[in-house]
């Protein structure tokens, strides 16, 4: 079993108040007459753990401003500017701590040097002590199979040395419990915060929080409403109560507060910071024990829990986790309820179908397919099917529609033509024949006699 303990001490005077070039990790530079002149700070190589001491110099303020952060950031201190401008850069630890930074540029008559250096420095802390533990079993767990959740709390301890307990709470596959990180100190404030979150985003590998939700102990009104129309009737009723506590919450963004607005990206709907609330109650009996017997029996209860729980996941034979079911059940029992149904604004009415009498006489009958039984027997019908013309052989028309030499109802095709007109110039040669002209006019003749008659149009 890994541990992963940081204990950071703020009073380690020896530490922080030596002034010897040969403890520091600078380039150091020289005159033309040999003489050492004031060490200067490489951000390449001295960025991973700066080391501050008075006459360091650095190329810019800003590169003078990330060392003071990063300084702090690994130290586990706090570093605070309090005056940054053109002239001087002044940097405090804690209200109760006498550490302090006072830099100003190295040559301020000089406008195109740009270098700063530290004149004053008091290099001594006494803002007390933290204590970071994050368990390697709980940091594996949570990158493999937790929800994207993690709620904050702390409370107070009852030992005989005070301070405070911060954790980190998660929430595994069954919306339970499942502890991530601890740490104790000092005080419950804005630093210590800053401290702790810092150190669980290293532990956690938190490159980007957007798919992840951060919950403290905050809680409202109408937040369970889990669809935006039971909000909507919450806030009804909220406003019949008290108009200034309906125009409170309008001010709040839902999105962080309400269940029915909540984002889809945690695929979680809880609402409240419980899981953090119990975790306190389990350590209860240990929070007034000294801070090593604390931390054992809150590391034995954490162990002791995992292993627990994953004996109980071996067992379970379904396929989803036993509460998720249960949910997913109750879910479908409730998806014919009207109030789960989103409230459509600004939406035109509906109305019923105009009725139209189709021309014509009503069909009494519907039309069968071509392969459909039907009453006469087995015979297929010719509904749908393309009948011929018999004397010309083509289909798309009959003796009535028949339009002659149209388009494509031709009534004989050139080469009947041809056959008629070889007939008639075979016949025996004692018949007396008449000319080519005439020959061609009683053709024209009897083709003219085959062609159905044309009734003129009546006036």
């Amino acid at each position: 079993m890994i541990v992963h303990i940081k204990i950071m001490s703020q009073g380690l005077e020896d530490d922080f108040d030596s002034n010897s070039d040969d403890d520091l990790n600078n380039d150091v530079d020289y005159d033309k007459y040999g003489n050492k002149k004031n060490p200067l700070f490489n951000p390449q190589t001295d960025m991973r753990n700066p080391i501050l001491i008075k006459g360091l110099v650095f190329s810019r303020r800003d590169i003078l401003k990330d060392a003071i952060k990063q300084y702090g950031r690994i130290n586990r201190v706090v570093t605070k500017l309090t005056r940054n401008d053109k002239l001087r850069v002044k940097a405090v630890c804690v209200p109760s701590c006498p550490w302090t930074l006072w830099a100003s540029k190295l040559n301020p008559k000089d406008p195109m040097d740009g270098s700063w250096q530290i004149k004053t420095l008091v290099n001594h802390h006494k803002c007390g002590k933290r204590l970071y533990i994050c368990l390697e079993a709980c940091k594996s767990g949570w990158l493999t199979g937790c929800r994207r959740i993690i709620g904050l709390d702390g409370c107070w301890l009852k030992g005989y040395y005070g301070g405070n307990l911060v954790a980190a709470v998660g929430v595994d596959a069954n919306n339970c419990i499942y502890p991530v990180a601890f740490a104790v100190v000092n005080s419950e404030n804005k630093q210590s915060w800053f401290w702790f979150l810092e150190l669980l985003q290293r532990d956690l590998e938190i490159d980007n929080s957007y798919n992840i939700c951060f919950m403290s102990d905050k809680q409202k009104k109408v937040a369970k409403a889990t669809f935006p129309r039971q909000f909507e009737e919450a806030m009804s009723e909220i406003r019949s109560l008290s108009e200034s506590d309906e125009a409170w919450l309008h001010d709040k963004d839902p999105r962080t507060w309400s269940r029915a607005h909540f984002s889809i990206r945690c695929q979680s709907d809880l609402l409240l910071n419980n899981n953090s609330e119990y975790f306190n109650k389990i350590i209860l009996e240990a929070r007034d024990k000294l801070i090593l017997t604390m931390l054992e029996i809150i590391r034995r209860k954490v162990m002791t829990r995992l292993v627990f729980m994953r004996e109980v996941a071996e067992k379970y034979p379904g396929p989803l986790c036993p509460r998720i079911q249960k949910k997913l059940s109750e879910i479908v029992s409730q998806s014919n309820n009207p109030m789960q149904w989103e409230h459509v604004r600004d939406m035109e009415p509906i109305l019923p179908p105009i009725i139209r009498r189709p021309t014509g006489r009503p069909k009494q009958t519907r039309m069968k397919e071509v392969d459909e039984v039907r009453k006469s027997g087995p015979k297929l019908s010719k509904t749908r099917q393309q009948a011929s013309y018999t004397k010309c052989g083509k289909p798309g028309h009959n003796t009535r529609t028949f339009k002659g030499i149209v388009g494509a109802n031709q009534m004989a095709s050139q080469s009947s033509s041809l056959q008629i007109l070889n007939q008639a110039t075979s016949m025996d040669n004692t018949s007396s024949q008449p000319p080519l002209t005439q020959q061609s006019s009683n053709l024209t003749t009897n083709f003219r006699a085959k062609l159905p008659f044309k009734r003129k149009s009546v006036l």
